[in-house]
Order: C-alpha cells, then sequence, then structure tokens
C-alpha cells in the first residue's frame, strides 16, 4: 500500500493463551509456535520465549538483507552462520535490553570479501528492526575463505 509516495507494509500475528505462562503464537498461513516467558520468570524451559524471539527476528533480518544484498552483487556466499547475544538489564522497575551483538561466520571468496563486508555493514545500517531499537546492536563479523 502507498501512503503519499511510501510503502507501507502490515504484518498480523494471533496468539492464543494456553494457561499458566504459556501461550500459541501464529500467523495467517504459518505453522503455530509454542511460546512461554523465560524460566527465570518461571516460564517453561525449551520453549521460544518473547526475548528470544526478538533477538531472533534482529537476526534474521540482518542475514535476509545481507543475502539479498549479496545476491544482487553477484557475490556467491559459500556459508551463513551467526550467533546472537542480547542483555536485558533491570531500570527503575522494568526490564529492558541495552545492548546486543550479532556474530556472523561468512564465507566467501578472498575477493569478495571486502565487498562482502560492506554489505553487511549495510545490512545491519538498514535492517528495519536495528533501526527501531533504542539500544545499539553490535556486528562482530568473522570472515573465513570459501573452500
Amino acid at each position: 500500500m502507498a501512503e503519499r509516495g511510501r510503502v507501507k507494509h502490515v504484518y498480523r500475528t494471533f496468539l492464543r493463551w494456553d494457561g499458566w505462562n504459556r501461550w500459541t503464537q501464529s500467523a495467517e498461513d504459518f505453522p503455530a509456535l509454542a511460546c512461554s516467558t523465560p524460566p527465570e520468570f518461571r516460564g517453561e524451559p525449551h520453549v521460544w520465549t518473547p526475548e528470544h524471539l526478538f533477538l531472533a527476528a534482529i537476526e534474521s533480518c540482518i542475514v535476509g538483507a545481507f543475502m539479498a544484498y549479496a545476491t544482487h552483487a553477484g557475490i556467491d556466499v559459500h556459508s551463513y552462520k551467526s550467533s546472537a547475544e542480547a542483555t536485558m538489564v533491570v531500570e527503575g522497575k522494568a526490564l529492558k535490553f541495552v545492548d546486543a551483538v550479532v556474530r556472523p561466520r561468512i564465507a566467501v571468496a578472498a575477493d569478495d570479501r571486502r565487498t562482502a563486508a560492506v554489505l553487511l555493514e549495510k545490512s545491519h545500517a538498514r535492517c528495519p528492526l536495528v533501526r527501531s531499537v533504542n539500544f545499539p546492536i553490535r556486528m562482530e563479523p568473522v570472515w573465513t575463505e570459501a573452500e
């Protein structure tokens, strides 16, 4: 949908409370996802939490943008794996995230590494989730040579 020259995307999700600290999260035509509060807040262990989903969304946004930019630039990404970590603290009487780091491990040809690094930074800078939070998200990439 266009709004005065701007592209507008709308996303919808659905939630069903299943009792205690557990619910099912879904979106139209998506598989349902069991969720809980974190175990440190009396939630179930080994179940996706809002905090983990939030961090995974940031990590996923960056890889999605990077792969699109790399494809457009003709860079063959041989592998991409990443891990991410975020810190949440009590501020006043409420919890909030204060920082996060995404650590991608990317294999590209040596000749493509400089361009790929620029595209990774572009992906980080333009990721709508990174741009929407009020805490820093650092990138700590490790580049390896494609075999």
